[in-house]
């Protein structure tokens, strides 16, 4: 219990990593923490997220000793975390590099013998390695002031050492949020070179290896973990495949970038020992039988085999182990999460408070009389269908709503969706249109989201038709071309059935099979010649998407209540099967059983 009833201080403490280990360090008991930081803000939503009344937060810098002082009276572990990191602006800004993560480390250790501290850790980087960058330069310094500290102190006074390794997947540092980030953003992933490789790391595996080091170190040592490692280009291709393809570019190697991380240099082989799950670089003032005697509990081995530990001969990472990785992480949930909470205050904020509800008087009388207004707009444009023709079956959304502002982007507009889809489809092929129920049953708010123009600008279009509210939608869906929405429900339902659809927004399913995202380069052929995939891989896909996302729902909640009538017309055997258990797997979770139909 190493931790228990600790004084710990943290520098840096509001980055990734110092977030993740203090809440880690809560967990194991520690009586205080000190987070010692130059940004107050972060301090301020740490504080608030974590909510500890054992946190205590601490404004300053590591160039200013007598501050560093003060953070470490009484402190029995310290962690230092802080560092200028960002290798493009240190090229640019050396001087201020040396002075925060050489003279600062400096000032750390000197605070640490001054008030006593048991134990310093420092956290370093591969860059320290046959260092390339001014970054990589100043962390090297950093490494021999940790390990050479202990030549000042007593080894029973204060432990000095250094944690060696690459960045974490997912921190704010690494390549992971900024891959995803332009994915979502519908930009082109910048690739600096396609012959990168990185080591691998999650968050737990870091703080794992932080723990086990600190619990084994005696001090002058530098720890290193055994990481698989990944190309850049797989892990680009993971993420396609878990948001969607956003094509690449190729920028070129940045000043001071590495292809490749080394975590063991040729000429350190010699100091190099095997200790536990680990590595670990003696101090090269010590010898072989004053280490081994030294670390006599643990089981320790020369490292021999090896001229270098670098990510280009380490073990390689899969796509689809990295795929794991990177779902396991939580990163894509809270992501996602993310993304709907903002959705969702600006969906509320683009359509503020109905201005007929500042007055009482007459209220519900405007309301009928607009609902009124609508549907008597659509009956006169409305159509008589013939489904025996070529047609693209295109589902209206409820507006306002926010799966189209703003999930829909430009196409928060379905007119423009809807025009899009007319210079798509050839001209004897028909686009037929069927309005949203919940257009009416909302009444108080739907009714205000439509223009009865809108119907007229529809009818039109050429070749466009506007479809009954009686009209059966699942006949629609079977007997056209294929089926287009903004982002609705009806894509994958369609899927399901076999039949290929066009989203036009930004989804939850986004990447399932038989679903197409629209873009500009986008033809009829690609949409109709597209292979077809069974229902039971669309099932998979859009369980595991619900489970990883939490998506309250797989159904719009007008179709919710009466989702049975789904089941109720001629499926086959297939398509039963799929549609059946994604209802079912829904259902549970809203505690309502409809009353499905036994296949035949």
């Amino acid at each position: 219990m190493l931790f228990e009833n600790k004084k710990i201080l943290i520098t840096g403490g509001t980055g990734s990593l110092g977030q993740s280990l203090t809440k880690k360090l809560l967990e194991k008991g520690a009586s205080s923490i000190r987070i010692f930081s130059r940004n107050e803000s972060n301090q301020i939503r740490m504080e608030s997220e974590l909510n500890d009344k054992r946190l205590r937060f601490l404004i300053g810098d590591i160039r200013d000793m007598s501050r560093l002082e003060r953070a470490m009276n009484g402190v029995d572990i310290v962690f230092h975390a802080a560092a200028l990191k960002h290798v493009p602006l240190i090229e640019y800004n050396p001087f201020e590099a040396i002075k925060t993560n050489v003279i600062g480390s400096q000032n750390i250790i000197d605070a640490s013998i001054k008030e006593n501290v048991k134990i310093c850790v420092a956290i370093g980087t591969d860059k320290a390695v046959s260092p390339l960058n001014t970054y990589g330069a100043t962390k090297l310094l950093m490494e021999k002031l940790f390990v050479d500290a202990n030549n000042y102190v007593n080894r029973d006074k204060t432990k000095f050492f250094a944690l060696r390794y690459g960045n974490v997947l997912g921190s704010s540092s690494s390549v992971l949020p900024t891959f995803v980030k332009q994915i979502q953003n519908k930009q082109k992933i910048t690739i600096t070179d396609p012959k990168m490789t990185r080591f691998s790391m999650t968050m737990k595996e870091a703080l794992d290896f932080i723990f086990e080091s600190t619990s084994i170190a005696k001090g002058s040592e530098v720890f290193l973990p055994k990481l698989k490692a990944y190309s850049i280009m797989d892990l680009k291709q993971a993420l396609v495949e878990l948001l969607g393809d956003t094509k690449e570019e190729i920028i070129g190697i940045r000043p001071g970038e590495k292809l490749r991380e080394i975590l063991i240099g040729e000429d350190e082989i010699r100091y190099a020992w095997n200790i536990k799950n680990k590595y670990m670089i003696s101090n090269p003032m010590l010898d072989k039988s004053a280490i081994e005697k030294l670390y006599s509990a643990e089981k320790l081995s020369q490292v021999e085999k090896i001229e270098e530990y670098s990510s280009d001969t380490a073990e390689k990472i899969s796509k689809n182990e990295l795929k794991d990785i990177i779902v396991k992480s939580g990163l894509l949930a809270l992501i996602k999460e993310y993304w709907f909470q903002m959705r969702m205050y600006f969906s509320q904020y683009y359509y503020p408070i109905n201005p007929y509800k500042i007055g009482v008087f007459g209220r519900s009388k405007i309301k009928r009389l607009r609902r009124k207004n609508l549907l008597g707009a659509l009956k006169e444009t409305q159509d008589i269908i013939n489904m025996r023709n070529k047609y693209i079956y295109f589902a209206l959304h409820y507006e306002p709503e926010r799966t189209t502002n703003p999930d829909g982007g430009e196409f928060h507009d379905q007119m423009l969706a809807i025009s899009r889809l007319r210079s798509l489809v050839p001209s004897d092929v028909g686009i037929i249109v069927k309005e949203h129920p919940s257009q009416f049953y909302m009444a108080d708010r739907g009714a205000r989201g439509r223009s009865p123009l809108f119907y007229d600008c529809l009818k039109n279009m050429d070749g466009v038709q506007l479809a009954p509210m009686h009209e059966n939608s699942l006949k629609l869906i079977k007997n056209s071309i294929f089926v287009s929405t903004i982002t609705g429900s009806v894509a994958f339902e369609s899927a399901i059935m076999g039949k290929q659809s066009l989203i036009f927004g930004d989804t939850w399913f986004n990447g399932c099979p038989n679903v197409i995202l629209w873009s500009s380069n986008l033809s009829f052929d690609d949409m109709i010649d597209k292979e077809v995939s069974s229902p039971d891989e669309i099932i998979d896909f859009l369980l595991a998407e619900k489970r990883l996302y939490g998506v309250p729902g797989c159904l719009n909640p007008s179709a919710q209540k009466r989702a049975a009538h789904y089941l109720n017309d001629s499926f086959s055997d297939a398509e039963f099967k799929g549609i059946s258990h994604l209802l079912e797997e829904f259902f549970k979770s809203i505690k309502v059983r409809p009353n499905f139909r036994t296949a035949t």
